[in-house]
């Protein structure tokens, strides 16, 4: 065993594919728990001596920066990480993130997206559906990147998205 959850700060129900760094981290998230109850994004870095120590990277609000993530994570070539928030956001339809290095060794967090849910944005619910590990995000050659929503059932029914990060 890695890493046993408690329900706490360093969150619960980690319910989505596993990404390796080049440095041999692993990467996650969790749907719930964290300090707001909202899930966070942790990595899993290894010790000489064979355990290994959980860093929580974000800690989900519920409010602008998204909230209960389940689309599991990816990185770009340069090394950010991605992911999708299924709920949350500036609209509250969820959100695309993006965590990128720090020169200190820590990351800077940002929203890439926030989901409307209108016709000119029909996306709602990026990652997959309540309780339901959604599928992860995925890049071109190109660097764009690709994914899909759960829709909210009434307006809209899913979408497939795509994204050019700047």
């Amino acid at each position: 065993m890695l890493h046993a959850f408690t329900g706490g700060k360093d969150g619960e129900s980690p319910a989505c594919p596993l990404v390796f760094d080049s440095a041999g981290n692993l990467y996650g998230i969790t749907y719930a728990g964290g300090k707001y109850g909202q899930g966070n994004v942790f990595r899993l870095v290894p010790n000489p001596d064979g355990t290994w120590t959980e860093q929580v990277l974000h800690q989900f609000t519920g409010g602008k920066d998204g909230s209960t993530p389940n689309g599991g994570v990816t990185f770009d070539a340069a090394g950010n990480l991605y992911g999708t928030a299924r709920s949350g956001g500036a609209y509250g339809y969820g959100v695309v993130f993006q965590l990128s290095p720090t020169p200190s060794g820590g990351v800077k967090y940002r929203v890439v997206h926030a989901f409307k849910n209108t016709r000119s944005d029909p996306g709602a619910y990026p990652g997959g559906g309540p309780n339901v590990a959604g599928g992860n995000l995925t890049f071109d050659a190109s660097g764009n990147l690709y994914g899909t929503t759960n829709g909210d059932g009434r307006n809209t029914f899913g979408t497939v998205f795509e994204i050019m990060p700047q």
